[in-house]
């Protein structure tokens, strides 16, 4: 909100039709630069790996330098969990030495945390203060292993076998101690669906070690959890019921976690349906949540054919009871037709459980995480039944728009933003607590301020979205603010955005200008829109006529560079009556667009697809670029040429951008103009993006 001078609040308030080019200026200015340069809820978390099996064994020095240094989360990271890629920079995030309590028995330390938003990772210690005290966190059955780390390899420990109740018998302690971790939060649910613990017991020391992640579905910025360690004596070892609770201990610890940021962390998005006919599902909406640790992701998926999904994935163990499945999807490597699918690493939370949204209306959810190195703009989907590959489907996600991001989001992503250096601004977005003014009441407020103050009909602000963001600034840090938008979508359209309204509300429900971000007042606003709409109708005619090309192509990115050749030849036609109105040999970017004449090829003359085609291997061949590597490049700009200004003749013309990050400039375009009829190259260069309007030639290469 730094920015939102009155002028520049007046151009988001205009239709695209009225406000010409000056509301695309963002637009514009990003295509320049990369084409041309709130219940407690207390929750038993359940543990369910059995780590003296899986997890790998050190040797005795190694395990007595661990045990004195900690083991921490980066160790259960590695020996805990499969195919997991830990980055080389994840100890950076890590918060040291949170906590210690004591109790009569025990000290309870906890040693590491790790919050990014979504995920809370923590280690602790529960230190007996005699060896003699056993302390296990599992029921006392037959069927479970130990969960210790002994001096041996790992086939002596799969040898050794001995439960807990082994350990009891053979003698040296006089009580056995269950511990078990409570873990809370006063806004947020934590549902046993999305916790995972992990412990190891240290017979050497007597240490009990746990490791937990709560994983919650909402991403916040900042969260406070709290936690109830409990260690419960046993009064008869042989029986896992006689928990003796009357002499338990516990230690409590509340604590406020912030998000660590790397200011690289964006959320991705695909709300394309994604099929997999051959199993009956549909994909809705894959998210993904890029950290500086892992990738999060969450799969929405749907029945489409619910006769043949339980065909496949229905389980008929007897005759009196049915089971069903549910597919598991794996993000795994593009694979061709045949080969076997080959799994993305996981991130370092590991994968989660897959769960039923409404089972009546078929939803179903699956979250989980990628290792951070499988950031990318294209994914490969893969559906499984108990680990066998059925179908796999590739789609692309996309940087989502803040706007439809929950508060809690852009709270977030604001706050990535501003750890990058020198990315400071005046004002800062908070999470509302319970003693602010609720952001419904400060909504009706504004709709009621705006409706009246414009003169707008009841009804003209049903028709789009509303974004409501509390905030403070650095000159009234304590003074918070409702900063809300009323974005109003283009008729026909669910996306578009025609027209925005924005208010302030401060606690008292009072609405108000705001000097510290430069916001004028409402009736300030609606005067200057007045103007703002009287000067739009004072535009020429060939202006009118090139914005409703403009907004027409609007999902094609707006600008004429971005027009199929087709649309470029129905505007070329449609601007004849002002022809020479416009200033054809200016810069200005009317002017730009006809430059050049445009058409659409003859019978006989090549068609387009055999001409992108055509080019494409003129420039492989001219500067010797692989097919992997030419297969990243599309048609940033396409246009049949009839002006003659370049060739004695009809021409195709192409530029060829790579697919690459919106801040990279390293990667060069190509472009290529060749003979329509003889597909004969007039001209190919390889050149370097450029910032525009410094040179009318370069420019130029875009029309």
């Amino acid at each position: 909100m730094k920015d939102n001078r009155l002028e520049q609040r007046i151009q988001h308030s205009l239709n695209a039709e009225l406000s010409g080019l000056n509301t695309t200026s963002w637009q514009r200015d990003q295509f320049f630069e990369n084409a041309t340069g709130g219940t407690k809820v207390k929750r038993k978390l359940t543990y369910s790996l059995v780590l003296a099996i899986v997890m790998l064994l050190i040797a005795a020095t190694a395990l007595a330098a661990a045990i004195t240094n900690g083991f921490g989360l980066m160790d259960f990271w590695k020996d805990t969990r499969d195919n997991v890629e830990i980055p080389e920079d994840a100890g950076q995030y890590i918060e040291h030495d949170l906590a210690v309590e004591e109790t009569e028995h025990f000290t309870v330390r906890f040693r590491e945390a790790l919050y990014d938003g979504k995920t809370c990772h923590i280690v602790y210690d529960v230190i007996p203060r005699s060896k003699e005290l056993l302390l296990f966190d599992k029921p006392l059955d037959e069927y479970w292993y130990a969960q210790t780390r002994l001096n041996a390899d790992i086939e002596e420990m799969l040898e050794d076998g001995r439960t807990i109740l082994d350990r009891w018998d053979e003698g040296g302690y006089t009580s056995g101690w269950q511990v078990d971790i409570d873990v809370g939060s006063d806004t947020d649910t934590i549902g046993e669906t999305s916790s995972r613990s992990n412990g190891i017991l240290d017979e050497e020391t007597g240490i009990y070690t746990g490791q937990l992640d709560i994983s919650i579905g909402s991403l916040k910025e900042e969260r406070t959890l709290w936690f109830n360690v409990w260690m419960v004596p046993m009064k008869d070892m042989h029986d896992e019921e006689s928990m003796d609770y009357d002499h338990g201990e516990y230690v409590h610890m509340e604590r406020t976690f912030h998000a660590a940021m790397s200011g690289e962390e964006v959320i991705l998005v695909n709300t394309t349906p994604v099929l997999f006919p051959s199993i009956g599902v549909q994909v809705d909406q894959v998210r993904l949540v890029v950290l500086p640790q892992e990738i999060q992701y969450q799969i929405d998926y749907s029945l489409t054919d619910a006769t043949l999904y339980h065909s496949i994935f229905d389980d008929h163990p007897d005759a009196d009871h049915t089971v069903t499945l549910q597919p598991e999807f794996r993000f795994v490597k593009a694979t061709q037709d045949g080969d076997e699918p080959v799994a993305l690493s996981k991130g370092i939370t590991g994968n989660f459980s897959g769960y039923s949204v409404d089972e009546e209306k078929g939803l179903y959810r699956q979250t989980g995480s990628l290792g951070r190195s499988n950031f990318s703009d294209t994914y490969t989907l893969c559906a499984y039944r108990i680990s066998v590959p059925i179908e796999t489907v590739t789609f692309q996600v996309d940087v989502q728009n803040p706007d439809t991001f929950t508060p809690e989001e852009r709270v977030w992503q604001q706050k990535s933003d501003r750890s990058k250096p020198h990315n400071e601004a005046d004002d800062t977005l908070v999470d509302p607590t319970s003693d602010d003014l609720p952001e419904a009441e400060a909504v009706a407020i504004a709709k009621e301020a705006v409706l009246r103050v414009y003169k707008l009909q009841d009804d003209a602000l049903e028709r789009g979205r509303v974004v409501a963001d509390m905030y403070v600034t650095n000159v009234r840090p304590e003074y918070r603010r409702w900063f809300i938008q009323f974005q109003v979508f283009k008729e026909g359209s669910d996306s578009y955005v025609g027209r925005v309204y924005t208010c302030i509300v401060d606690q008292n429900g009072q609405v108000i200008s705001d000097p510290d971000i430069n916001e004028p007042s409402l009736e300030e606003k609606a005067v200057a829109l007045e103007r703002a709409l009287q000067r739009e109708k004072e535009k020429p005619d060939y202006l009118k006529k090139y914005l409703e090309y403009f907004d027409a192509q609007a999902d094609n990115g707006g600008f004429f560079w971005y027009w199929p050749y087709d649309v470029k030849a129905a505007y070329w036609q449609d601007m004849q009556p002002w022809i020479n109105e416009v200033p054809l040999e200016t810069d200005t970017e009317v002017g730009m667009t006809l430059y050049y004449a445009y058409g659409i090829p003859d019978t006989d003359e090549l068609q387009h697809d055999d001409a992108v085609s055509i080019a494409r291997d003129l420039i492989m061949e001219k500067y010797q670029i692989p097919d992997a590597q030419m297969s990243r490049y599309y048609t940033l700009c396409e246009a049949f040429d009839i002006s003659g200004k370049l060739y004695d003749g009809n021409v195709w013309k192409f530029v060829f951008a790579e697919f690459i990050e919106a801040e990279t400039h390293d990667s060069p375009n190509y472009r290529v103009v060749m003979d329509a009829k003889t597909g004969q190259a007039v001209i190919i260069e390889k050149f370097q993006r450029t910032q525009f309007r410094k040179d009318r030639e370069s420019d130029l290469r875009y029309y």
